[in-house]
């Protein structure tokens, strides 16, 4: 198994090399690194409370997930013990409520897309402090970008390729009223928000529903683990496939003619999620038709359900 390289910095100032055993590397990454020319890596970004890394065994399998998926030889056992190097050194500061976030590079290559032999993985590590406030209804809207359709082998990964994500903050940028917002793929399905997982009721119906990440967007942890938290509770939910947009004009070879559209006023109740925010209610909801008021009590009922045993 290759090193792990590691590299702590702290509200962006450079630290040190933790745990690796090595001479501190210099400040800064090789412009030859893979993460950099590239984006062949992967990235998560934990919440930590108290000291404590939130939902740390979902991030863990997601990495684990993405390694696998792009050959990176990352030893998860050693990046297990780095991580609680990092957060006592964090801790010994006097840092324990924030976000820390993670990236995994492949590390150092030569140029041409074909990775080295034999990688020596690079792990980054970047911690802010914050402190986390219950979070408040939202108003959201639809976006017009939308996402392209994946390669089978990087579904759901969250890799450090993310362009797409920054086209689409650019343009929920333009909407200073809107705090998230739905995307769409190519196909018109719904799937996610611009930094968001998402789950929704229809109009007349008590089930969640949750869109199907193969083709297209994240699985993002906390979406994992409410999915889990839905199962042990029986709480009606399905991962599905929802087509809120006809298709660009490109695809419309691929429509399924059984498909069936679905308007935004037939959503009851919708809420985001992701591991900093938790579960964040839609108050307002823009559509063609105006702004759609949406019914906060299913959502603030699940948030007391899910919390029972938590």
């Amino acid at each position: 198994m290759s090193p792990l390289s590691i590299q702590l910095w702290i509200h962006g100032n450079y630290q040190a090399s933790v745990g690796s055993g090595e001479p501190a590397p210099p400040c800064g990454v090789s412009v030859f690194d893979r993460g950099l020319q590239y984006g062949d890596g992967l990235f998560s970004t934990v919440r930590v409370e108290n000291g404590v890394p939130q939902l740390w065994s979902y991030h863990q399998q997601r990495l684990a997930k993405g390694v696998q998926a792009l050959g990176i030889p990352l030893d998860l056992a050693q990046l297990q013990a780095t991580i609680q190097t990092l957060l006592d050194r964090l801790r010994q500061g006097g840092h324990t409520n924030g976000v820390l976030k993670l990236l995994v590079s492949r590390g150092v290559g030569r140029r041409g897309y074909l990775p080295p032999e034999h990688p020596e993985p690079l792990l980054i590590s970047y911690w802010q402090d914050m402190t986390f406030q219950p979070p408040t209804p939202i108003s959201v809207g639809l976006l017009d970008n939308r996402l392209g359709l994946v390669t089978p082998k990087l579904s759901g990964l969250k890799t450090l390729n993310r362009l797409e994500q920054i086209v689409l903050r650019q343009e929920l940028a333009q909407h200073a009223d809107w705090q998230e917002a739905l995307v769409c793929d190519v196909l018109g399905y719904l799937r996610e928000g611009v930094s968001s997982n998402l789950f929704y009721r229809l109009k007349g119906s008590e089930r969640w529903y949750t869109p199907d990440s193969t083709l297209a967007g994240i699985e993002g942890v906390y979406r994992a683990w409410l999915l889990d938290e839905f199962e042990q509770k029986a709480i009606p939910f399905a991962v599905t496939q929802h087509r809120l947009l006809e298709p660009l004009s490109l695809f419309h070879a691929l429509e399924n003619p059984a498909t069936e559209l679905i308007e935004l006023d037939k959503i009851d109740s919708l809420f985001f999620c992701n591991a900093l925010s938790g579960m964040v209610p839609v108050g307002q909801l823009a559509s063609d038709n105006g702004r759609l008021e949406l019914n906060l009590s299913p959502v603030n009922a699940l948030i007391r359900q899910i919390r029972q045993g938590a």
